[in-house]
């Protein structure tokens, strides 16, 4: 409600910015320091030039959102859990040293070659 309302309201949206990035900067200091570097990227990034008009939206375009929604929100059906085991941490870590190590060599082999 309020996101469509910001929409309808073409000056409303630099106020609204304002808003979240003063919200973001407690909740970097209380939650996540990473949201501070999203503070400070939508501060940066709220002087955007001027946008032309919105043409309307055709009926097919709505049907196909309509269908896009459906689609993500349908389950295609229940992940079986038991079949599963659970992962125990050295093997999670054994695995990413892994990959890191295979990932690694490819740089390397690019690098490296003549």
């Amino acid at each position: 409600m309020a996101a469509t309302f910001v929409f309808r309201v073409p000056r409303l949206h630099k106020w609204v910015s304002l808003a979240v990035v003063i919200a973001l900067i407690p909740l970097a200091k209380y939650c996540w320091v990473g949201w501070l570097i999203w503070a400070v990227v939508l501060w940066l990034t709220s002087q955007h030039p001027p946008t032309p008009g919105r043409r309307e939206i055709g009926r097919g375009r709505k049907w196909l959102a309509v269908f896009a929604i459906l689609m993500l929100g349908w389950p295609s059906r229940q992940p079986d859990h038991r079949r599963f085991r659970k992962a125990e941490w050295p093997d999670i870590r054994e695995a990413g040293m892994q990959g890191a190590q295979y990932v690694r060599g490819e740089f390397r082999h690019l690098l490296h070659r003549k």
